[in-house]
């Protein structure tokens, strides 16, 4: 009989810092690993700082057996997302787990008591807390360093997950492709095309003027691009800013950009260096070398992810999505980048998995979500 024990772990506590630090356990020898940063971690958690708590609500568990940690995982309710959604769904995230089902099944047995008494009538994941955020249970493409903000777990995962009596709900694929896969014929004739007969503008954003005013446009534009996909919903204008602090910390001007028509913004493209190619080095740590050792590795950096691609809709289907991405790629060769992914396609997107196809993009990584009714 298994002597697993699920504790709830309050945020800040001595059992707080071993969640922290239990995927070093789970990860020691895996070369593909990127340790997050302990103290990004620790500010999501903290509802000073993460607006997400003021709306919505999590509990934090760890699975314990002879009083040593096991397993851990998050469980929330996400009531922005469900009033938006008008869904009744619980949904669970950061879920490591020693290679035993006992673990796994304690641990979602607990996170089903949890949502059964908020009033929830699924369980669905892995969100790390949110659509918006890291997300998705890798499946397939364990070859290779996870690109920035894109999941990595151990592949035995998947099997715990679904021995939990969980089942999957959807699937997204992550795309790559060298500089010069991306430049295809094609693409260069569209993108041609569109200069013809719209005249399009690009305006880089300002990181030093109207950033956050720029910000708010882009992620209209966005959630416009965005509505009616899976299980996205807009974030609130307090959780844009906190998301936006970070990236400005990372955005290159010259590859974030908005595409203006007759003087008008309708489209935006943001894409940000593959920082895990530095982060790999920091162990998880800024102090005392971590960030040195980060900025030294940062300046070598010759990947990049396409993060964010919005479009007003009068103008989805016009073309400029191609005219961006070339204007993404002859700025990214401009500055010595060689190499990009594109993260997560869903599977029920057949206009993104075309024009996925249409850059030359390889898919070389699934994601999965999971769900169980309560």
């Amino acid at each position: 009989m298994s002597n697993i024990e699920v504790r709830t772990i309050p945020y800040g506590s001595k059992a707080f810092k071993d969640f922290l630090h239990f995927p070093w356990e789970i990860y020691k020898n895996d070369p593909h690993w990127v340790p997050p940063l302990l103290l990004d971690v620790k500010n999501i958690f903290n509802p000073k700082k993460n607006p997400f708590f003021e709306h919505s609500s999590l509990e934090i568990l760890g699975a314990y057996q002879n009083n040593k940690m096991v397993g851990r995982l998050v469980v929330g309710e996400n009531t922005a997302s469900n009033h938006y959604r008008n869904e009744n769904v619980s949904f669970f995230g950061f879920f490591e787990s020693a290679d035993d089902s006992n673990v796994a099944k304690a641990l979602f047995e607990k996170a089903l008591e949890w949502s059964k008494n908020k009033g929830c009538k699924t369980l669905r994941g892995p969100f790390n807390l949110t659509f918006h955020d890291d997300c998705g249970l890798l499946v397939e493409g364990f070859d290779s360093d996870p690109y920035i903000m894109m999941s990595y777990n151990r592949p035995y995962y998947d099997q715990l997950i679904q021995g939990a009596s969980l089942h999957q709900v959807m699937d997204a694929y992550a795309f790559y492709g060298t500089a010069d896969d991306i430049m295809t014929d094609p693409l260069l004739q569209i993108s041609d095309h569109v200069k013809k007969e719209l005249n399009p503008v690009v305006r880089q954003i300002n990181l030093k003027q109207g950033f956050l005013e720029d910000v708010y446009v882009a992620l209209d534009m966005v959630n416009e691009s965005l509505e009616g996909h899976w299980a996205t919903y807009p974030m609130t204008k307090k959780e844009i800013a906190y998301k936006a602090n970070d990236l400005k910390k990372i955005v290159i001007p010259e590859l974030c950009f908005f595409v203006e028509v007759q003087g008008k913004p309708v489209g935006f493209s943001l894409t940000i260096p593959n920082l895990n190619e530095a982060l790999k080095k920091a162990n998880g740590r800024l102090f005392p070398f971590g960030l040195l050792k980060i900025l030294w590795h940062a300046r070598k950096i010759k990947s990049l992810m396409s993060f964010q691609l919005g479009m007003v809709k009068e103008y989805q289907k016009s073309g400029l999505g191609a005219f961006c991405y070339v204007e993404i790629w002859k700025r990214a060769k401009a500055l010595g980048y060689v190499e990009g992914e594109g993260g997560r396609v869903f599977a029920n997107n057949p206009r993104m998995l075309q024009a996925a196809k249409l850059l030359g993009l390889k898919p070389y990584k699934t994601y999965r979500w999971y769900e169980k009714e309560i």
